[in-house]
């Protein structure tokens, strides 16, 4: 049997095409399997232009990352107000300075800061001062003897504002840490 030039091309064309849908589905189940472990930047890359299925997949994974993000957010705060809670509720009958040095410390390691201070503000002085009255810097207990009025400094301006001041660009002569390994910002 014979069989007619135009039939073998219309077949391999045929036999391509599937080709071409195998590979994507088999490219479309690894990228889902990956999905399913939580391995969101895993790339799809296809070898047709079916962007319907691509796109749908694509869009899928940046949905369950987002959820997976807000998720790990979500549980990494309830994990930390459970943390305090039992910490603040565990030493409520120490002094106030000692209770402050062990939630600036615990505060401090868990948001992975490098120093943090606990301040009080004594309204009853005349005109009111804000003390410090713990501190903690590079897994070490600090000996802060600093007050100052709710009017000045970048502690005072959060408590006038009643507000947070988040500095990304830290000032060269701001504070200066110094250990036995160096000094830092």
């Amino acid at each position: 049997i014979e069989i007619p030039d135009e039939t073998i091309s219309e077949t391999a064309g045929i036999y391509h095409y599937l080709w071409d849908i195998s590979s994507d589905l088999k490219e479309a189940t690894k990228f889902i399997k990956n999905i399913g472990n939580r391995k969101f930047d895993f790339q799809f890359n296809t070898l047709s232009t079916n962007e319907g299925l691509e796109k749908a997949l694509v869009e899928m994974s940046e949905q369950l990352q987002r959820i997976s993000n807000e998720e790990q957010s979500r549980n990494w705060t309830v994990t930390g107000i459970a943390k305090f809670s039992d910490l603040l509720r565990d030493n409520q009958n120490l002094e106030i300075n000692e209770l402050a040095y062990i939630f600036i410390k615990e505060l401090a390691n868990y948001i992975d800061a490098n120093q943090g201070a606990v301040y009080i503000i004594d309204r009853d002085a005349k005109p009111p001062v804000v003390e410090a009255v713990a501190a903690y810097a590079y897994s070490r207990r600090k000996f802060l003897k600093k007050s100052f009025y709710i009017n000045e400094g970048l502690v005072g301006r959060c408590i006038l504002d009643d507000d947070v001041i988040y500095m990304d660009d830290i000032p060269q002569n701001y504070i200066h840490i110094t250990s036995g390994l160096g000094e830092a910002l």
